[in-house]
């Protein structure tokens, strides 16, 4: 098994620097012989020049440790440090376990203050996984991606991809590039980029789509199933002052494209919400929200949402497949039964504590809750019927058999997996 190990160290100072003698490289542990953790770690402190610092990746699949698995019984290790005296610098040494002991293999500088993320990824499809490193500067629109390939010979090819808002690497496409970047420079472009390795260890642009450069940021690049038998990448941006939209984009004849040129409701959406595998079939619903029947003379700051959630069909056509409501201020949410959709509103009479939700039709109640601070004195018990409860609050539905069937669809906002 061929692995990539990266070696992380958590700065111990707040000043951020240290003597390297004293940083945590010591603490590193293998997973295997604890000599090839001993031979590392002297092996590094020798090569790593005096009065330099340890940079710790802020964002790793591991504190410490990650490994990419590869395909050739070989190990890589990765440290990055900076010099004190060359800010703006960021040095990689790379080291490789063959023949039964360690050795350097490599070294490398990276433009950057920080080492932001690291990521792994076969981009080529020849069994070796790349090692993808972001770094940061002053910007925080735009961070430097590069990209570390080793081939099966142990020889390895460092590839700049240059300056990104985010990029995402996975399939959308069994002949799709396995590389996109988001280049995003508010109100001026924005666009989306592929790119696909090349047999001489290089990355080749091969398509782009211009996105929309108006929006304040791209919050969320997900890639995923836009339906049973197509891939997507999901673009999450904020725009204006509270509103919100997503754009899709796939993968055809041999072109990066967008899924559909619609632009209104639900791709935009006046408040934040973001798109996710709601109902966990395998297939990326885009999140929508609409203000209910009968409120929509109320303030946006007072309005009680509806979140709906939507699938993109094969024809190009909406489809709703879930709706919930989420009070985020009062920690609860609900998760409407599929008999509800676009049926339901809300009384307008509720007092601060409660929430009803009626059938539009008919106006039958079909729940009502109410919540409480736990150190208050309890509803009445013959009355109300506690359903959850948290450290500082108290949630509770009448005791009464039409309402008690729901009570399973309520939750607790801290439930919550993607949504803000």
């Amino acid at each position: 098994m061929h692995k990539f190990l990266l070696l992380c160290s958590i700065l111990l100072c707040l000043t951020g620097c240290m003597d390297f003698h004293s940083s945590p490289i010591s603490l590193v542990t293998l997973p295997e012989k604890s000599e090839q953790q001993e031979e590392l770690s002297e092996i590094v402190k020798q090569a790593l020049p005096e009065r330099t610092v340890p940079i710790l990746p802020q964002r790793t699949e591991q504190d410490k440790i990650t490994f990419l698995y590869s395909g050739k019984e070989r190990i890589h290790a990765a440290v990055f440090f900076q010099n004190e005296n060359e800010y703006g610098n960021i040095s990689m040494r790379l080291f490789s376990y063959m023949d039964n002991h360690w050795s350097k293999t490599g070294e490398l500088s990276l433009n950057g203050n920080d080492v932001h993320m690291i990521q792994t990824e076969d981009l080529n499809r020849d069994g070796v996984d790349e090692l993808m490193v972001t770094t940061e500067s002053f910007d925080e629109y735009q961070k430097n991606l590069f990209v570390i390939s080793f081939s099966p010979e142990n020889k390895w090819s460092l590839m700049e991809v240059g300056k990104y808002h985010q990029f995402i690497a996975g399939t959308i496409s069994e002949k799709a590039p396995l590389l996109y970047t988001l280049h995003f420079d508010r109100n001026v472009s924005a666009k989306l980029s592929a790119y696909k390795m090349t047999e001489k260890m290089s990355l080749e642009l091969v398509s782009e789509i211009p996105l929309d450069e108006f929006v304040n940021g791209y919050e969320v690049l997900r890639l995923g199933k836009i339906n049973e038998v197509r891939d997507a990448i999901f673009l999450d941006a904020s725009q204006g002052a509270n509103s919100a939209q997503t754009q899709i984009v796939t993968w055809n004849k041999n072109k990066l494209e967008k899924a559909t040129d619609e632009v209104d409701f639900p791709l935009y959406k006046p408040r934040f919400v973001y798109s996710e595998d709601i109902n966990e079939d395998g297939i990326i619903e885009i999140g929508s929200l609409y203000e209910p029947s009968g409120w929509e003379d109320v303030p946006l700051a007072e309005m009680r949402w509806i979140h709906a959630y939507y699938q993109l069909t094969s024809n190009k056509s909406f489809l709703l497949v879930h709706e919930r409501y989420v009070d985020f201020e009062n920690g609860f949410y609900i998760n409407f039964p599929d008999e509800w959709r676009q049926k339901t509103t809300f009384s307008r009479n509720d007092i601060s504590d409660a929430l009803t939700i009626i059938n539009t039709k008919s106006q039958e109640e079909l729940l009502r809750i109410r919540w409480l601070p736990a150190d208050a004195a309890p509803l009445n018990r013959s009355k109300w019927l506690p359903i959850l409860k948290t450290p500082t609050m108290i949630y509770y539905i009448p005791n009464e058999n039409k309402f008690m069937q729901y009570k399973h669809i309520i939750h607790l906002v801290s439930k919550l997996k993607g949504e803000r």
